[in-house]
Order: C-alpha cells, then sequence, then structure tokens
C-alpha cells in the first residue's frame, strides 16, 4: 500500500488522519482491523508492504489505479490485494478517492483460510481479489459497491468470509508472537534473538514467514527499519546518521542502501520531492 498510509497505520498519534475499527469477535482469528482514510490522492505514490495480508477498497468500482516498477505495470480497478514484497514500485490514480476501506488480515489468515494460493503473491505488485479468493470475488464486490456506507460494507466483507471460507489450519500463534516482537523492537533485532524468544529456531521461522506473508524474517525487520526511517523524516528530522542509527542501521550507508533499494532513490531526494509535491 502506499508508504504514507502504512506510515500513519503504523506511527501515527493523530488518530483523525484515519478510522480504525475492530472486526467482530468470531472473526478476530482472521482478521487484525479495518482502516478508513478519507479523501486520498493516490498520484505518483510509492508502495510498501510489511507483508502482512492487505485488501484495498476503493470508493468506487470504476476507479483504475495502476502499479509500475521498471519492468512492468499492471492496472486494477476498485480492489486490490497488496503484494508482499515491493520494491521501487510507484501507484497512481486517474481520480482523488473519498474514502478508502483497507482490511489488515493476521498474518497467518491466508494459511487458515479456503483462499485461493498464488505462487506469485511474493513478486506481484498488486492483483485483483479473484486471484486470491476467485469466482466467489465477483459476487462480493458487487455488495460492497451497493453502498457507501463504511460499516455496511464491512458486514458484506464478514458475510462473506463466514459464508465461503472454511479453516485449513489451525492460527499460528509463533509466527504472530515473533512478528509482533520484531514490530516491537521496530526491526532492529536479531533473527536469531528472536528465534530464542518464541521458542524455535532460524530455519522453522524463516519457512513460516515465507509460507504466511511472502517475505523472509529478515526482510520484515528490514522492512519496519525502512517504515521507522519514513516516520523520522516525516517529523522533520534530517540528520541522517542520527536517522540511521535510531531506525537500527549500522550506519548511514547501510541505511542509503536499502533505502535506494526500497525507493529507487536516496532519502533526501525522495522527501524534497513529495514534500514539494504536496
Amino acid at each position: 500500500m502506499p508508504v504514507e498510509l502504512l506510515r500513519h497505520i503504523t506511527y501515527s498519534n493523530q488518530r483523525e488522519a484515519f478510522k480504525k475499527l475492530l472486526p467482530s469477535a468470531d472473526l478476530t482469528k482472521f482478521i487484525d482491523s479495518y482502516v478508513i482514510f478519507e479523501s486520498i490522492n493516490l498520484e505518483n505514490c510509492v508502495a510498501l508492504s510489511d507483508g502482512v495480508p492487505t485488501l484495498v477498497f476503493l470508493s468506487n468500482p470504476d476507479i483504475n489505479v495502476t502499479f509500475t516498477n521498471k519492468e512492468s505495470s499492471i492496472n486494477i480497478v476498485g480492489a486490490w490485494c497488496c503484494g508482499q514484497n515491493l520494491k521501487q514500485v510507484k501507484i497512481t490514480c486517474d481520480r482523488q478517492i473519498d474514502q478508502l476501506l483497507i482490511i489488515r488480515f493476521q498474518a497467518d489468515a491466508l494459511q487458515q483460510l479456503d483462499a485461493k494460493t498464488n505462487n506469485n503473491l511474493r513478486g506481484a505488485k498488486a492483483f485483483p481479489l479473484d486471484s486470491l479468493f476467485g469466482k466467489p470475488a465477483k459476487n462480493l464486490l458487487d455488495l460492497m459497491y451497493t453502498t457507501s456506507d463504511i460499516r455496511a460494507k464491512i458486514g458484506f466483507f464478514e458475510q462473506f468470509i463466514r459464508r465461503h471460507l472454511t479453516m485449513k489450519h489451525g492460527q499460528n500463534g509463533i509466527l504472530r508472537e515473533a512478528m509482533k516482537y520484531i514490530g516491537m523492537h521496530h526491526g532492529n533485532i536479531s533473527i536469531q534473538e528472536v528465534s530464542k524468544r518464541v521458542g524455535t529456531n532460524y530455519k522453522w521461522l524463516e519457512r513460516n514467514f515465507l509460507q504466511c506473508i511472502g517475505i523472509s524474517p529478515k526482510e520484515y525487520a528490514r522492512t519496519q527499519r525502512i517504515l521507522r526511517t519514513c516516520n523520522y523524516f516525516e517529523e522533520g528530522e534530517d540528520k541522517l546518521l542520527s536517522i540511521a542509527l535510531k531506525s537500527g542501521f549500522y550506519d548511514e550507508n547501510h541505511l542509503l542502501k536499502d533505502f535506494k533499494n526500497f525507493f529507487g532513490e536516496s532519502p533526501s531526494s525522495y522527501w524534497k520531492r513529495n514534500r514539494k509535491e504536496s
């Protein structure tokens, strides 16, 4: 999803930027939360994923969104599933969006639910809902766009989950605990230490991260550090070495390398351009 929206979800203390609603009690094992943003401009945004399975519903089924990197682009209308390992991906939209509904699943939800597996999740920029849920996704979309009421939309989605999807596997509590622990440290922790903390070995942790969220624990930790870096820049911090050390990087060169890998440009270039555009 756009890095600014993900940064708000992860770090924002200004809750007026978005609304967060919790799922019905019987669905908390599958769904983490619903996040609603109002009046969003997705023109030339940079995408970032923390690996958590995420669906995004636009306010209108005819709105077209394009995801582009150096190799290719993909157009999606109405709604999409976020790719799980986004690098140097830009999002453009053909109009202002009045409302954005973001559904954040539990990390292991796609393993629990009888959803279609997709071997391209790891490399995809984004994909339509039927790639994940098959033909029933069309009925879901038709229902979601019969109303503009956000709670009604959430109700339709929860009915869909209950009616069309069944449990395949039990909850992966160790994976959830590992992700929570990495998040608490903003990625500034060794995976060996995480493994000891949750009582498993590195190979098990890596295998389950890849199976459930499409990225390795090291990549997940790196994304958390990059996200924290973005937050420091947005708060007005401009000393690169200070940001690097506070974000868990060894030095500013390591930060520069990872930042360019995710965004395709240096931090100073990225934030100067974004502030100018805003």
